[in-house]
C-alpha cells in the first residue's frame, strides 16, 4: 500500500508539473520553485521554527487591537467598521457561493480592518496579493464601490495542483467584477503588471507568498508604487521577521494587529 501511495503521489506532482508547462506566465515561477526544492528547502526548514517564534514574540510585544490600529491611522474617533454586519446581504451570497466550491482554500483575514483602512484613506485603488475564494477581495470591493474610480487589483498564483481557477474569488458577486482586475500569476510577475496598470495605490494588502524572500521582494516593489500617506497592510506576519526588517530597511514605524491568534502588520508611507 505505501508503494501505491509514493506512486499516487509522484503522479500527481508530475501532474501539477504538465499543469504549469501548459502555463507560459508561470514558468519563471516552476523555475524558482524547482530551485528552492534542490537547493534551499533543506536549509530553510531549519531556520523556520527560530524564525517563526522571533517573529511571534516581536509581534505579541507591540501587539495592538484592530481598534487601536485604526484610531493610530485615523483619529481617535475612527470607529472600526463590521463589514459582514453592513453588508448581509453581499456576505449571505458569497458563503453560499463559497459553499459550492469543492476545494479548500485560504481563510479571510482581517476584513474589519481592511474595509476601514478602504474607508479611512477614501481608497480608489488598491493592490493585493493573494485572493483564494475572494474574501478580502470583496471587502475591498465593497469600499471601492462607493467611489467612482475605485478599482482593485488582485495577484493570485494558482493552486495548479488543485486545478482551483475556476473558483478563485467566487465570493466575488458580478455586480462588483466590473472595478475588479485579477492577475493570475505569481507576485514577481504580477506585481509590475498591475504597478503598470494603476501607477500608484492608495492601499495594498499583501497576503501570499509567505516567505521571508518572497515578502521582502514584493515588500520593496508594491512599497514604491504607494502613495504618500498610503497603507501596507501584511497578514501572517508572525511567521518570520520579514514585515519588521522591512519597516525597519524603509525607515518607518510598523503597527501590529492582534486578530485572534493570527498578526498582521501595517505600515503608512511618509
Amino acid at each position: 500500500m505505501a508503494h501505491v501511495e509514493s506512486l499516487h503521489q509522484k503522479l500527481i506532482r508530475r501532474a501539477r508539473y504538465l499543469r504549469y508547462l501548459g502555463k507560459p506566465i508561470l514558468w519563471p515561477e516552476f523555475g524558482r520553485r524547482l530551485k528552492y526544492k534542490l537547493f534551499s528547502k533543506r536549509e530553510d526548514e531549519k531556520r523556520l521554527a527560530s524564525q517563526r517564534e522571533e517573529a511571534s514574540s516581536w509581534c505579541e510585544s507591540r501587539a495592538l487591537s484592530s481598534e487601536q490600529a485604526l484610531q493610530i491611522i485615523g483619529d481617535s474617533t475612527t470607529p472600526l467598521l463590521p463589514v459582514r454586519e453592513t453588508f448581509p446581504g453581499e456576505f449571505a451570497q458569497a458563503e453560499r457561493a463559497a459553499a459550492g466550491c469543492p476545494i479548500k482554500m485560504g481563510g479571510a483575514g482581517n476584513l474589519d480592518l481592511l474595509f476601514s483602512l478602504c474607508e479611512v484613506l477614501q481608497a480608489e485603488t488598491v493592490l493585493e496579493t493573494g485572493v483564494a475564494y475572494g474574501w478580502s477581495s470583496l471587502a475591498i470591493l465593497l469600499s471601492l464601490q462607493k467611489r467612482s474610480h475605485g478599482r482593485l487589483y488582485s495577484i493570485d498564483l494558482p493552486y495548479l495542483e488543485l486545478q482551483n481557477d475556476r473558483w478563485v474569488g467566487v465570493a466575488v458577486p458580478e455586480s462588483l467584477k466590473g472595478r475588479w482586475k485579477l492577475f493570475r500569476m505569481a507576485d514577481r510577475e504580477g506585481a509590475p503588471r498591475a504597478i503598470r496598470a494603476a501607477q500608484v495605490f492608495d492601499l495594498v494588502h499583501y497576503d501570499s507568498d509567505k516567505s521571508y524572500a518572497g515578502r521582502m521582494s514584493t515588500y520593496r516593489r508594491v512599497w514604491a508604487a504607494l502613495r504618500s500617506k498610503g497603507v501596507l497592510m501584511s497578514d501572517d506576519i508572525g511567521d518570520n521577521p520579514a514585515f519588521r526588517d522591512f519597516c525597519e530597511e524603509a525607515g518607518v514605524d510598523s503597527l501590529v494587529v492582534k486578530d485572534g491568534r493570527k498578526y498582521q502588520g501595517v505600515a503608512v508611507k511618509p
